[in-house]
C-alpha cells in the first residue's frame, strides 16, 4: 500500500505531541484527496470535536490550483468550518 496515509498519521502525531510540549491544545485531524479520509468524514469528525478555532495546514510542497486550492474546495464543498485560518 501506499506509505502516504502512514507517514501523515505519523505527521499529525508528531504536531499535536509538539504543541502539547509547548503547552497547546490541539487535535490534529487529516483528510486527503485521492484516498480514505476524504474530506466530508474529516469535517464530520471536525464538527463532532467542536473546535473553537480551525487551522488547514495543506502538505503539498507548492501552492497550485491543481493541489492545494482543490484541497481548500473540497473542504469548503463538504461544510468545513468558515473563517478558517490557512497555515
Amino acid at each position: 500500500g501506499s506509505p502516504l496515509l502512514p507517514e501523515t498519521r505519523r505527521q499529525a502525531e508528531a504536531l499535536e505531541a509538539e504543541l502539547a510540549r509547548r503547552g497547546r491544545t490541539a487535535k490534529v485531524f487529516i483528510a486527503m484527496r485521492y484516498w480514505k479520509p476524504f474530506a466530508p468524514e474529516t469535517v464530520a469528525a471536525v464538527k463532532g470535536y467542536g473546535p473553537a478555532r480551525t487551522v488547514l495546514l495543506p502538505l503539498y510542497p507548492q501552492f497550485s490550483t491543481t493541489t492545494t486550492a482543490s484541497s481548500l474546495k473540497s473542504w469548503k464543498d463538504a461544510g468545513g468550518p468558515a473563517g478558517v485560518a490557512l497555515c
